[in-house]
Order: C-alpha cells, then structure tokens, then sequence
C-alpha cells in the first residue's frame, strides 16, 4: 500500500518527529511511505498530494492538534473513501477525543509499528477483522468506539534506525536529534510517560549501543555537528554508559547533550567523566520548581533543593555546560513559591536557563489536579503552546491556567522577569533586560487590579 504520514511539526529546524521516524522505517519494509511536514508543505500542496496514496496518517502532539485535525478535516472533505489515522501521544492520551471528529477512521495507541503494520493489513484484507489489530480505536457496526488492548515491542533495535531519508529538515543545520530508549521509570505528574505507564503499562526499554553508533556516525556523515540525545533520561544503566563512552568516541567524536535528573548526577559522576571524554559538552536538568512542596505534591519530584544546587556544582566542576528547565503556574503554587524558582537557579548558576508556562497536557496528572480545582481560563486555547518558545525575541502569551493563588496575568509578569534577571537568549543585552523587567512591572500592576476588581464585586 502507499502510505501518506502528515508531520505535525510547524517549525523549521535540524531536529525531527523521531517517532514518525521509526514508524516509517519499519513500515516501509512492506509498503511505500512518504512522510510531508506542516513546516515545510504548505497545506494546498498536501492536500494536492493525497490522491496519491492509499492511506493518510497523522502524528502530532498535544500543541500540533488543532493544525493537524484541520488538515484532516480538509482531506476528507476532498477525498472521502480515504482512511484518516492518527497516532502519536496526545491522540494515545485522549484517543476518544480524537474519535469525536467523525471523519478520523482510527487511532493507534502507543507504539505504533506493530498496531499501523496490523490495521495496513486489515484494510488490504489480509486481516479479517478489525478485532485482531492490536492498539487501535475504531467505530464498531453499532457505532460505538472500541479500543484493542495495546502490544509493546519488547526489542526496539528490530526497528532500526529512523527514516532520516524521509524526514524534511534543514539538512543544513549542523543539530540532530537522537533517542535511545523508550520510556522513562519516573512517574512525574507533568509528562505523558506516567500517563503510559499508569493507563497502558508502558516500560522502559532501550537500543544496543551498536545501533545507536550506527545512527550517529550517518548523522556525522551527513554534516552534524551536535547531537541532542532526546531520552528523558540519559544516565541510566553504567555499563550502557561506558560501552557507548567508548564507542562514541572512537566512532563520532562531536559534540552532545544529555538530560539527567539531579540525583543521577550526583550517583554517576564516573559516568559523566567517560562521556565527557567522548565528547558531552551539555547537561540539562529539569528543576521545575524551586519549591520542595510544589516538586514533592503537585509534580512528584522529590529531590531536594540542596540536591539540585550540588549537581549543577557538579557538572560545573567537571568542566561540562548546564541548562536549567523551569516551570511557572503550576497549581497550588504561590507568589513567594514562584520566586523559590529564581533563588534555586541563582544558586544552581546553570550556563543556560528555560523557564515555561505550565502547559497541562491532557490526562496527566496534572491535567486533572487543574481540572479538579477548575483553574482553567475561560477562552483559552489549552492547546496552543507558541508562547512557551524560549527564543529571546519571540512574544511570550497568556498560559491556559491560573494556579489558585496567582492569576494568569501574574504568570505572565513573572515570565518576562525570568528574561530580564536570566536573559534567556540575549543574555549581554541591557535593553532586553530593561524592556522584559518593565513589562513585568506592567503585569504585576495590571494582575494587582485583577485582584482588586474581583474582590470588590
């Protein structure tokens, strides 16, 4: 069959869906795949190219959602016979959501080369019944959804590498992004892994060094010269580490970057000393939080704060970069919690910072402590995550939420004080500093009238 996957990514870059990737490398073995980006087709010469193919597919992520269920719309209005999929993990979170708009025929949940290559077989007929697709929702004859309980592939290397020949990028862009694994043992309250793992038993699995050599040294040859490693988290399992330590080194030899947790950091320093000889320059680490309360009730994170300070002293001494990622808006959090988050990253002194909205994905758990407490803004597009772009001169918008005891008008003050102390991208310039840091008092003025004006009605 000819196979059509619409890439939800809206922005240009050297980095990919690596997902997308891997499915359509193990799909392509039995069938001929095309992969067109939103980022790089506009939506006519997709549209145009549909009548080619037999089958189209979606993969998107909570953010994309609304560009992709739009395109799809359009596609079925001009071509109705042909099946519409989607897959990827906001259509895994909310596949009944998904399913509401009647012109998607499917969802795949979850890992989705084994459930794609089953339901390529069904509508070519050499399945007979949908109920042996594993990983899909479907309409039933009576009209009601059906979901197939999900198959996960234990030995991710049959896979291969992702289809890089498929994938549109800037093959000029000298950054790749590469993933390792599958999963993530922790169970933080923000990200869809715990989702997986509470509702599907989703486990951590990762690839054979030699496989993940292989991949880098394609990417070497094809013009990177840095590698994002994409794992949730990279230090895990020491013997992985030092057989990829030394073969990185031997074989590619450019620069990377890894996340890690603070308490891996500080357990795995002999780890982080062979990767430096490899060539890791970048460590990242997720403080979210600079409030023990926030971190342990609301995000289930529990290490300390003394932990994170030593780990980012850490890396510093071991002559490696750090990066900080940090969360405002979260529920329950305070005024007085928020600026926790700026004292911790004083302390820490990461090279680098990033500090985001909340943006509560759907069916974490997260979603449903703002849910429960009803701290979402009315009107607002819980999907659109453009204002949490971390570039210094990109605008910064309204989050979805408010957090109990700070509005959103707040949030958004605070946001444009991390750019005026921190300096995010422009970090030398004193006219971003002193731009960004009236604008905060502007918003704290106006969210101070917010409280006002509510409290006297």
């Amino acid at each position: 069959m000819k196979v059509l996957f619409i890439d939800g990514i809206d922005s240009k870059g050297g980095m990919v869906n690596l997902g997308l990737g891997f499915l359509a490398q193990y799909i392509r073995r039995k069938h001929e795949v095309k992969i067109l980006s939103i980022a790089y087709n506009t939506i006519d010469e997709i549209v145009s190219c549909v009548d080619k193919f037999d089958v189209v597919g979606f993969s998107c992520i909570t953010s994309q959602f609304n560009n992709c269920i739009n395109l799809a719309k359009l596609i079925k209005n001009r071509f109705p016979e042909k099946p519409i999929v989607f897959g990827g993990i906001h259509a895994t979170a909310v596949p009944h959501e998904v399913m509401e708009h009647g012109f998607v025929s499917y969802v795949c949940v979850g890992e989705a080369e084994i459930s794609f290559s089953a339901l390529l077989d069904f509508i070519e007929g050499k399945l007979s019944k949908l109920e042996e697709v594993p990983g899909i929702v479907y309409r039933g004859r009576d009209g009601c959804l059906k979901f197939n309980n999900i198959k996960f592939m234990d030995d991710i290397d049959i896979i291969g590498m992702p289809a890089w020949d498929l994938l549109e990028r800037e093959k000029s862009s000298g950054k790749r992004n590469v993933i390792t694994s599958r999963g993530c043992p922790f169970t933080c309250s923000y990200c869809y892994n715990s989702t997986m793992r509470s509702k599907f038993k989703f486990k951590y699995r990762r690839r054979g060094v030699a496989s993940v050599i292989d991949e880098c040294v394609f990417l070497k040859n094809e013009g990177a010269q840095y590698i994002a490693f994409s794992d949730d988290l990279f230090l895990i399992d020491e013997k992985w580490l030092f057989e990829f330590a030394e073969l990185y080194g031997r074989h590619v030899r450019i620069p990377f970057g890894i996340a890690a947790r603070p308490e891996a950091v500080l357990r795995q320093e002999s780890s982080l000393k062979m990767l430096k000889k490899s060539g890791l320059r970048d460590v990242w680490i997720g403080v979210e939080s600079g409030s023990e309360r926030v971190r342990r009730e609301i995000l289930n994170r529990k290490m300390k704060n003394i932990d994170i300070i030593n780990a980012f002293r850490m890396i510093r001494e071991l002559g490696l970069q750090s990066k900080s990622y940090n969360i405002v808006g979260l529920p329950t959090e305070s005024l007085l919690e928020a600026l926790e988050t700026f004292w911790i990253n004083i302390k820490a002194n990461p090279n680098f910072t990033s500090h985001y909205t909340l943006m509560p994905y759907p069916e974490t758990k997260v979603w449903h402590i703002a849910k429960s407490m009803e701290l979402f803004n009315e009107s607002e597009n819980c999907f659109d995550d453009s204002g949490n772009i971390q570039f210094s001169e990109t605008l910064i918008s309204r989050g979805c939420l408010h957090t109990g005891k700070m509005n959103a008008t707040m949030i958004l003050a605070l946001r444009h004080l991390w750019r005026s102390v921190f300096g995010n991208y422009a970090k030398w310039r004193v006219d971003y500093r002193v731009v960004h840091f009236c604008k905060f008092l502007f918003f704290s003025f106006h969210s101070a009238l917010c409280r006002k004006w509510q409290q006297t009605k």
